[in-house]
């Protein structure tokens, strides 16, 4: 069965010592722009690995061209970092302030005091996270001053493959939309990119095998990329490479693939190479991998929040449109809240009659947990039905409200351009 559908198992102990032995090594542009935000002793020992079978190095012209493109960025994010922290310790003071503010006449409450200690306790973390900004190594912008360009210029220096040309690109791009409406991997998960952008990882993919055919080579792809039209996920874990990928590459140039994440690919050096790598620089990799997993999350709920309000902008926008239906719409939804909001007191009432006959503490607990949830429903409820009053006061000044809400949606569709690659939907 392996000689017929081998491309889902992944390879043999043989097949692994055979790759490991002689296969090019080449890595992906995230994991370069990485080095980045590694400390420079973690960025030392992986390029101390690199070093060692640096006969083997070899990068497509696509991810040197990516590299080259977003390192400012990465730079710049750093510095970006600092300064949104201390904006939030900033911001997060404010707001305790103005909470405490309730308490003003509460005598049982030392307002002074609360602010006082929050206020030290502020500018402490404040101080301390400018003076971690302060101690941040400055990155140049200048590339013949940055030192971790200058690694990776010197590692792949000779390494990096020729560009294709702008006819096969132009195919290779008509192709891609093809593929991606297929959702044939890699890269259908950037379909939601701006053009050629969204192309980024299929023409990676085809310089990387035509490299691989050119050279009679297998290749070892190291990659921080770990969507899944790139990777074979079932129940939320990794298993290995897509089969599809790996029999595309077996078929387009009679060799073998195999990707590793960074931290996959370091403890197999270790074990191949001898080499010296730190539990430290392990603990950052994972630090980041986390981190970054957590900001494609954050991201993507993000994309699922703005899509929802172009949604609902744009209903306001019809039903403006429509008067008459916008306001019958309006009225009706009023009048099942309403109807709520009379069905919610009947049983709150019911459930404070219980109470008052209630001797048992625990079903006096009960009790008011229930009678609590209940409030929290009506006040949901009264806020749902002052929306509708306003809606249907903004529909009575539809000039205005138009005006406000094609601006609102033309903002909300420009916050969606950056955040739709991240949409799960």
């Amino acid at each position: 069965m392996r000689s017929t559908l081998g491309h889902f198992y992944p390879p043999t102990g043989a097949e692994f010592e055979h790759l490991w032995a002689g296969a090019a090594i080449v890595v992906d542009t995230n994991v370069l722009l990485d080095l980045y935000r590694y400390s420079e002793a973690s960025r030392t020992e992986f390029a101390a690995v690199l070093q060692t079978v640096c006969d083997r190095l070899w990068i497509p012209h696509q991810v040197a061209l990516e590299f080259h493109k977003n390192r400012l960025n990465v730079i710049d994010e750093q510095v970006s970092a600092f300064n949104s922290v201390i904006k939030n310790l900033s911001s997060a003071q404010a707001a305790f302030a103005k909470d405490m503010g309730q308490f003003r006449k509460n005598e049982s409450v030392d307002v002074a005091k609360f602010l006082s200690h929050h206020q030290v306790m502020s500018d402490d973390l404040i101080a301390m996270v400018s003076a971690a900004k302060e101690a941040h190594p400055h990155v140049p912008h200048n590339m013949d001053e940055d030192t971790t360009a200058i690694l990776v210029t010197a590692l792949f220096d000779g390494r990096v493959g020729e560009p294709f040309e702008d006819g096969r690109m132009k195919k290779l791009y008509e192709d891609g939309a093809k593929r991606y409406q297929s959702q044939i991997p890699p890269g259908y998960r950037d379909s939601k990119k701006p053009e050629p952008q969204r192309y980024g990882d299929l023409v990676l993919w085809m310089q990387l095998m035509e490299h691989a055919s050119s050279n009679q080579k297998d290749v070892l792809f190291i990659t921080g990329d770990d969507k899944e039209d790139w990777w074979r996920q079932e129940h939320g874990k990794t298993i290995g490479p897509r089969p599809e990928l790996v029999q595309e590459f077996k078929n387009q140039t009679g060799h073998q693939v195999h990707f590793y994440s960074l931290k996959q690919f370091l403890s197999r050096a270790q074990e191949e190479f001898n080499a010296n790598i730190s539990q430290s620089t392990y603990d950052e990799v994972e630090s980041l991998s986390v981190q970054h997993e957590s900001e494609r999350l954050n991201w993507s709920l993000s994309a699922a929040r703005v899509r929802s309000q172009i949604r609902e902008t744009s209903v306001r926008l019809a039903l403006l449109d429509s008067p008459r239906m916008g306001l019958l719409s309006s009225a009706t939804r009023m009048a099942q809240i309403e109807e709520e909001l009379r069905s919610l007191e009947r049983s709150k009432s019911r459930l404070a009659d219980s109470l008052n006959g209630a001797d048992d503490p625990a079903e006096q607990d009960a009790l008011t947990e229930k009678i609590l949830g209940l409030q929290a429903d009506i006040d949901r409820a009264i806020e749902a039905y002052i929306d509708e009053q306003e809606t249907q006061a903004s529909i009575a000044d539809s000039p205005s409200e138009r005006k406000r809400l094609n601006f609102q949606l033309l903002e909300l569709k420009h916050e969606y351009e950056t955040l739709a690659p991240y949409d799960i939907v």
